[in-house]
């Protein structure tokens, strides 16, 4: 699911809103794509760093602190000092307005554009981060956690609810200084804006796997946030279709005054909460046996992440020219963007040196 989501954000980044900067653009806007980032921007990486805490959990505890981190460096650091160097670093010098060659760029790492060079792989470094302060926090606490297994209770509705409302007020103090779309680089860039949900998840995630979580928590209870998610989701939908932002511009704000963004803050929390619990459940009720053909998708989505926003620009360069609406656009770049990702990953992951990278 994640993966599908974030093809379809970058593809949608040339033909709506983006707030901020892209390579490509389209002449023509579509203005509900707004809703589309934002509700996307909501949960997909939360959702990610939830699992991401679950599998690292889990990975720590089969092949302990060396072998874990030395799997981190191999799977996490190697794609991203490639891509970020070879790849990313050159896209960072073509931006350099400065009349210097590539080899005098490269060892002037204080005027790098950072967050150009990491791009889209800034979660890679923060997963090496969460990654090395987990397994900081073992070595230091020794004690077996696999003791207390299973004896924490699954959260029911009223533990996800303070949940919810908790992130939605750190999240609107934190984004009272640092709003969506400011970046800090330490090393690695945040987005400090959403640190509060992407740390709270990865946590939980390991909560979950300590207590068996996912698979305990009931089908009633799952299903139930789903539609709550849905519901906060469409909210913001029916927002800019009925244009009423401009009615409470302050309340639906997601920085600046703690007040006026908490409400806004809180539907955010709705929306990554209760579509995290809610398709985690619906996919163990409906897609608890993967065919060969999602068993394949599921093993390639890693390198997905990694390799789709290259070939998303070029689908939006090839198309952006074509006399068709947008939205058009749009939807033929979703789709034969995840068609050519999904193809080239398993091509890439055949290659006999890939396999213990990827």
């Amino acid at each position: 699911m994640d993966h599908y989501a974030v093809v379809a954000h970058h593809a949608g980044q040339a033909f709506g809103p983006t707030g901020g900067f892209w390579v490509v653009y389209n002449t023509e806007r579509v203005g509900m794509l707004g809703s589309f980032f934002y509700v996307n921007a909501s949960f997909f990486m939360g959702l990610l760093f939830l699992i991401s805490g679950y599998f690292s959990a889990f990975s720590y505890d089969k092949k302990g602190a060396e072998r874990f981190l030395k799997d981190r460096l191999r799977r996490i650091g190697i794609p991203l000092l490639f891509f970020a160097l070879v790849v990313n670093l050159r896209v960072s010098y073509s931006a350099v307005e400065a009349q210097l060659t590539f080899l005098q760029y490269v060892i002037r790492p204080h005027i790098w554009d950072w967050r150009l060079m990491y791009s889209h792989l800034w979660f890679l470094g923060h997963l090496l981060v969460y990654a090395f302060g987990y397994a900081i926090i073992r070595l230091v606490f020794s004690r077996d956690p696999s003791k207390n297994a299973g004896k924490a209770p699954v959260p029911g509705h009223w533990g996800i609810l303070i949940y919810v409302i908790a992130l939605g007020i750190v999240s609107a103090v934190v984004r009272a200084r640092f709003p969506q779309d400011r970046w800090v680089v330490l090393l690695v860039p945040w987005e400090v804006a959403h640190v509060p949900q992407y740390l709270s998840l990865y946590v939980l995630g390991i909560f979950a796997f300590r207590h068996d979580w996912f698979r305990k928590l009931p089908d009633r209870t799952g299903m139930t946030w789903l539609w709550i998610g849905i519901a906060a989701a469409g909210s913001v939908y029916a927002t800019t279709a009925l244009r009423l932002a401009r009615f409470f511009p302050s309340v639906t704000s997601t920085g600046g005054k703690v007040l006026f963004s908490l409400i806004w803050n809180i539907m955010e929390a709705f929306i990554a909460t209760g579509l995290s619990v809610g398709l985690l459940t619906w996919f163990r009720k409906r897609f608890n046996r993967q065919g060969r053909l999602m068993a394949a998708m599921s093993a390639d989505s890693y390198f997905v992440y990694i390799i789709h926003i290259y070939l998303v620009i070029g689908l939006q360069t090839v198309i952006i020219g074509l006399n068709m609406p947008a939205f058009i656009k749009f939807f033929l770049v979703t789709v034969f963007g995840v068609i050519l990702c999904f193809s080239i990953s398993h091509l890439v992951k055949m290659l006999p040196f890939t396999k213990r990278i990827l």
